[in-house]
């Protein structure tokens, strides 16, 4: 079982390697947005006409489009980058005394609360760090330098 799960890993990483180019219309100025994505690992694209925030998944052979919500665009505008990077240490601070306290509706609550202002500051130099962390981590799992550290 598992050298399955490291095969289908390593199939994942092999896909992860051949992005596929896609082209779309932006709703709000019909501008032409152009993009490429891998499998599985979402993108981050802007509109090059208006700004608007799109975020794209691939899922087998089909690429999915999500436009991102104005509501955080809305929120960041409003609020800034810098305080919104401090508002990002202390929710992370209210997550880490959630997993402390071991009560299952703080730590949804504050994981809710911290990935709302990571959707609102994720661009695409955030994503292309991610993507690099996501390839290199299935890199080394598939070499077998990193081992499961499930608990049964």
């Amino acid at each position: 079982m598992k050298l399955s799960k490291l095969k289908k890993i390593a199939d994942l990483q092999s896909l992860n390697k051949v992005p596929k180019n896609f082209m779309m219309h932006c709703d709000k100025c019909n501008e032409t947005v152009r993009g490429k994505i891998s499998f599985g690992i979402p993108d981050v694209f802007t509109c090059p006409g208006c700004g608007t925030g799109y975020h794209a998944e691939q899922n087998s052979d089909t690429i999915f489009i999500f436009k991102r919500p104005q509501a955080l665009s809305a929120i960041l505008k409003h609020f800034g980058i810098k305080a919104q990077i401090g508002q990002l240490k202390e929710e992370c601070q209210e997550l880490i005394e959630a997993i402390d306290s071991g009560v299952d509706k703080d730590i949804k609550e504050e994981i809710a609360d911290v990935k709302l202002v990571i959707d609102q500051l994720l661009d695409a130099d955030i994503d292309a760090v991610y993507k690099d962390k996501v390839s290199r981590t299935l890199n080394r799992i598939s070499t077998g330098f990193c081992e499961s550290k499930e608990v049964n």
